[in-house]
């Protein structure tokens, strides 16, 4: 898994991401 090395903007960007949609998710489960 080398993509786990990216830069900490990458990370932070994906955890937004994530975050985001996981919320968005529950939202909409709800």
């Amino acid at each position: 898994m080398v993509e786990l090395v990216l830069p900490p903007k990458n990370f932070c960007e994906f955890c937004c991401l994530l975050f985001f949609y996981w919320t968005y998710l529950s939202l909409f489960k709800t």
